[in-house]
């Protein structure tokens, strides 16, 4: 009965049968539910995406008279994902592939936020693969949040959909150890969404704080990537 069960433990722990590292396995994760997530996003669930309207004003595709308000939003309402398509407009790329585009990245985004996550909580590749499929499966492309829906991908709403699935992307990578490059996320993600970006900042910020003296070398190793993510907001 022991070898039985001795069997079975070896069979569905994702480390003794990959028989890798987990820093290897954290890649490994990524690369998995990345892919899937951008296939799954942009095959399976394209939308029209309205980050791509204010990109074809910026990229002068798309004119308005500069009295019109609608221009002054478009243009005032600041974030790194407006000038990235702008760019990719301007190179000749259009907006029907720009917006399939976005919800492949919309997809790869959530999906590996959601398989990272779940990997930080248990360790094991198996079931932090397979859990953004379950969970889209069971619960939808939309999720009814507290006060506001909780959407993964499907939908026009580029911002919210991206931003949420940022940030916990972002949480993952700092639980996991990847502090570095959870640090230049994090500074960066106030140009992904201004709002979201902030108060995450600001939670992240106290979080770091409570518990500052096992920390604080994380963040001195950090301050560098920290300096160049925000020095981008900046500019």
């Amino acid at each position: 009965m022991s070898e039985q069960n001795t069997f079975f433990s070896a069979f569905f722990s994702s480390r003794s049968v990959v028989g890798i590292p987990s820093t290897h396995l954290v890649r490994l994760v990524l690369l998995l539910s990345g892919v899937a997530g951008f296939c799954v996003g942009m095959f399976g669930y394209p939308s029209w995406q309205v980050a791509v309207e204010p990109a074809q004003v910026m990229a002068g595709i798309v004119s308005y008279p500069k009295s019109n308000p609608f221009y002054n939003y478009l243009m005032d309402t600041w974030t790194i994902i407006h000038q990235i398509n702008a760019l990719l407009l301007y190179s000749g790329m259009s907006e029907q592939t720009l917006s399939l585009f976005l919800s492949g990245v919309v997809g790869l985004v959530t999906y590996q936020s959601i398989a990272l996550f779940v990997f930080a909580l248990s360790d094991d590749l198996i079931l932090s693969t397979a859990a953004p499929f379950f969970i889209q499966h069971t619960m939808g492309n939309s999720i009814q949040g507290v006060v506001y829906p909780i959407m993964l991908m499907g939908y026009s709403h580029t911002y919210g959909m991206l931003g949420l699935a940022y940030v916990l992307l972002v949480t993952a990578l700092i639980s996991v150890g990847y502090y570095k490059i959870g640090s230049l996320l994090l500074a960066l993600a106030p140009a992904i969404h201004p709002s979201i970006g902030v108060w995450f900042t600001l939670v992240v910020l106290i979080c770091c704080l409570l518990d500052w003296r096992r920390l604080q070398q994380a963040f001195n190793d950090s301050k560098y990537f920290l300096s160049i993510g925000y020095s981008i907001n900046c500019t």
